[in-house]
């Protein structure tokens, strides 16, 4: 898990995406490093295409 600021964000979590063309769009974290999600959807972003975001961005 990271920390970002006050809150934890971990693998399992369901974040919303806060930024970029696919903001407001829900996601599943699948794994976290420094500052960076990987992210899956299971429609558009599958486990086979993750999606690397920014922590703040989540």
């Amino acid at each position: 898990m990271v920390r970002l600021k006050d809150s934890l964000i971990g693998p399992g979590m369901i974040v919303s995406s806060k930024a970029g063309h696919d903001k407001h769009r829900l996601y599943l974290v699948v794994r976290t490093e420094d500052e960076r999600v990987w992210l899956t959807d299971g429609r558009y972003r599958t486990v086979d295409n993750l999606k690397i975001k920014n922590m703040r961005h989540v």
